[in-house]
């Protein structure tokens, strides 16, 4: 579990079979992230009562994408340190 109470290896398995379409051709990936994207938006909008807490639940969202961004460039070499994303 993670601080948000929330799988790890739930969040992992989703992502791969995201990833998997993508993969498989049945998708652009392009369009895998802006559908990503769609449905970060409406599950915010869903789960959050008022836009404060959306914008702060989103704001979490940004957070863990350039941490994401952050592992995965330096896994691929790059010299992340002090890089404000």
């Amino acid at each position: 579990m993670n601080p948000f109470h929330v799988n790890r290896e739930a969040i992992d398995r989703c992502m791969r079979h995201m990833m998997s379409a993508a993969n498989q051709g049945n998708y652009e990936v392009h369009e895998v992230l802006l559908a990503n994207a769609e449905m970060l938006g409406r599950i915010i909008v869903d789960t959050c009562d008022t836009p404060v807490s959306a914008i702060q639940m989103a704001t979490v969202m940004e957070g863990h994408i350039k941490r994401t961004l952050q592992a995965g460039f330096s896994a691929k070499g790059y010299q992340m340190g002090a890089m404000d994303l």
